[in-house]
């Protein structure tokens, strides 16, 4: 049975990162898709902080010193366009954004000077976990069997899924697709806007959307 997408704003968004942990590690790429009814919008900034990019992160990502020359930005370009997109959308979506993209995007703001203030942010944060949408933590809920219970939000679903200590059970982005039959081809693993693609996908299949 297909059903529609809600009829709300949707924002898909995905973070690339020089690490795991911010304000230390820095965000190297945002991808955006921005969905308002029959309108898809897709955005990707490389933002340029002027550091050396560790030989890991261009391992996985690509991301090296000729693409933040090429395609660089001033990081506040990126990060108030995202900000922009935020202000706007009804649902954001990202794949284990819960725990690393929304943490990491608010521990950015509050370490950087004329990003944002600190009421700001925190509103802000707030926003944005009440508007999140994890698709790995459907994912997930999946694997173990699990499903929302009754008279409980969604935050503390996704946080009782997601701390549950579940020994080999993967719920990657690219494994999630190859299990969904969600075709890769062409994509860019780890590259902001091909996450962003791709995690489109896995929501659409998820709320059982053609």
């Amino acid at each position: 049975m297909t059903n529609k997408l809600p009829n709300k704003k949707i924002l898909i968004w995905d973070l690339e990162t020089s690490g795991l942990t911010a304000p230390q590690d820095k965000i190297l790429e945002i991808g955006a898709l921005y969905i308002d009814g029959p309108e898809q919008h897709e955005f990707k900034w490389v933002l340029d902080h002027g550091i050396e990019i560790p030989p890991l992160i261009t391992e996985i990502t690509g991301i090296d010193a000729n693409v933040i020359k090429d395609e660089g930005v001033n990081p506040l370009v990126g990060i108030n366009s995202l900000l922009s997109l935020m202000a706007v959308a009804d649902i954001n979506v990202t794949h284990n954004g819960l725990r690393f993209d929304i943490p990491f995007f608010m521990n950015t703001l509050a370490n950087r000077e004329g990003a944002i203030n600190i009421e700001i942010a925190e509103r802000l944060n707030k926003y944005l976990r009440e508007t999140a949408y994890d698709t790995a933590v459907h994912v997930k809920a999946s694997k173990l069997k699990w499903s929302q219970r009754d008279g409980e939000s969604y935050l503390e679903f996704a946080d009782r899924v997601l701390t549950k200590k579940a020994y080999g059970l993967k719920y990657n982005l690219a494994l999630t697709c190859k299990e969904m039959g969600i075709d890769m081809d062409g994509e860019s693993l780890h590259r902001a806007g091909a996450d962003v693609r791709m995690t489109w996908e896995v929501y659409k299949k998820q709320i059982r959307y053609d």
